[in-house]
Formats: structure tokens, sequence, C-alpha cells
């Protein structure tokens, strides 16, 4: 679900399962959500607005069994209730929202983040370790004027498949195996950026997974989420050559607002000076 999230039911005919976890108080109805963090990210989930005592909480699930991260039945002297804690990137969060001693009526469910502003993770650029690719599904890039060589204001979108040469991210090169236009608008944020001025292609999210499965090696999760700043080693428009990695930075818990000043403030790999 995207967040800030809404919704609003009626409890009523809500019922209980003898395998719901325990939660701080007695609770009974119950509905659930669940939602998947980008981002490790600060969540707060409440029940404001519901007419009835409602009960909260949070767990994630592994194999089966619930682990809670949070639960409260009145905030602050009301009736309804409110909950926030981190949750990590990747990691399902599970909320059961009910009565206090088996209440019911209407329910009000908001669940919010301290990020504002989410990128779809389709628009997410991926490397592949068994493939060594990097590809990105959406690429701004300037036009230039044909006779001047100069940008004209306008931006085309494009899909890239980028080729790694060398150790990634550690000082590896990128040849470019295809520009593909796609019919998307431009957006600052979320997609891969190109700058003609200091010819920089700027990756503000790429899923990284892990390999597992020795010996039949396999992409597997954990994943990470890291931005990259790739320089264009040709004085050509950006068409078919070599990229070299920047800088990258590691993102698992930054907030995605803060992805693109992440590279310069979060810096954690830059090649040699004398490499550029």
């Amino acid at each position: 679900m995207p967040l800030p999230f809404n919704d609003s039911l009626i409890t009523h005919d809500a019922t209980s399962d003898p395998s719901d976890p325990s939660a701080c108080v007695s609770v009974g109805n119950t509905v659930w959500y669940s939602f998947t963090p980008p981002l490790g990210m600060t969540i707060t989930a409440n029940t404001f607005g519901s007419d009835f005592d409602t009960v909260l909480a949070a767990y994630t699930n592994s194999g089966g069994s619930f682990t809670e991260l949070a639960c409260n039945d009145d905030i602050d002297g009301t009736t309804q209730s409110q909950i926030s804690f981190f949750a990590s990137a990747h990691q399902t969060v599970f909320f059961m929202v009910g009565g206090f001693a088996n209440s019911s009526g209407n329910l009000i469910f908001t669940l919010t983040s301290d990020i504002t502003n989410f990128c779809p993770e389709d628009d997410y650029a991926t490397y592949s370790p068994m493939m060594g690719t990097l590809t990105m599904p959406l690429v701004d890039i300037p036009l230039l004027d044909p006779e001047t060589l100069l940008p004209t204001g306008e931006v085309s979108v494009v899909k890239a498949e980028l080729k790694l040469q060398g150790t990634f991210p550690l000082e590896s090169n990128f040849s470019i195996r295809k520009l593909q236009v796609v019919s998307e608008s431009p957006d600052e944020l979320c997609h891969a950026t190109y700058s003609y001025e200091d010819q920089i292609l700027t990756i503000p999210f790429v899923r990284v997974p892990s390999l597992g499965g020795w010996p039949y090696f396999e992409e597997v999760e954990p994943i990470s989420i890291l931005a990259l700043k790739l320089k264009y080693l040709q004085s050509s428009p950006l068409r078919i050559g070599v990229l070299r990695v920047q800088e990258y930075a590691f993102l698992d818990n930054v907030g995605q607002n803060s992805a693109l000043m992440a590279i310069s403030q979060k810096l954690i790999g830059k090649n040699n000076e004398q490499q550029k």
C-alpha cells in the first residue's frame, strides 16, 4: 500500500482467530493490514476518529511466528490507539487492529511515515551480480541541438542497460549496451538523470540482491539499496561508451527524500582521483 494510507470500515462482523498473536491487552473483532517498506523508515499508525475503544499492534512474521514491534490501547487518555516504530527495508509489517474486550464500530486506520515522497520500486535501477548488468528503467537525458550540441531545455526519457567491467561497485566501469526511448515524463527525484555539464549520471536507487545457494548461485534476499554516480568518459553525446563509478552510498536506512544528498553526505566509496 502507498503511504500515507487511510481506511475506514465497520468491524461489527469482524472475527478473531485462534492463531492471532497476543496483544498488550484483551482484543477481539480484529482486522489486519500489511506494509513492506522499500527503505528503512519510521512508521506511525493510529486509529484516530474511530468511534469505539481500539487496540493497535504491529508485528513481523518469520516462519509463521509473530514478533511484536509495538502495541497500544489508549493513547493520551483517549480510547483510540497510536504506535510508532522503525521498520527495516523489505521486512513486511503486519498490523492487527481490533476492539478492547471485543468492542467494535466504525474503524478509521491511518498509516504514515517520516518519508513524504515515495519512489515506485519499478523506477529503481537493478544490478544483477549474476549477469554483471545494471538496468535502469527510466533515465532522464537532456536533448541536444543537432547543430550546436547544446541542451535544448527538453528532456528525453530512456531505458538503459549497462555491462560491468571490473568489480562492482569498487573501481568499476560500465559499458553502455542499450538506450531505448520510453513514453514517460521526466522525474528528477525518482529517475536516474544525466548532466552534460559534468557528464555525470546520477542514479538515486539501485537494487542489489545477494548471491546465495552455493554451488548453484542465485540472486536472493536480502537486497541492498545503493545510490550511484557514474562519469561518462567520452566527450561525445551520451550514446555508446564507458562510464566509471565515481561515488556510491548505501541507502538501506536513509529516507528517499535524502537520497540524492546522501550520495555526497553518506559517501562510503570513491575512486582514486587520478582515475577520473
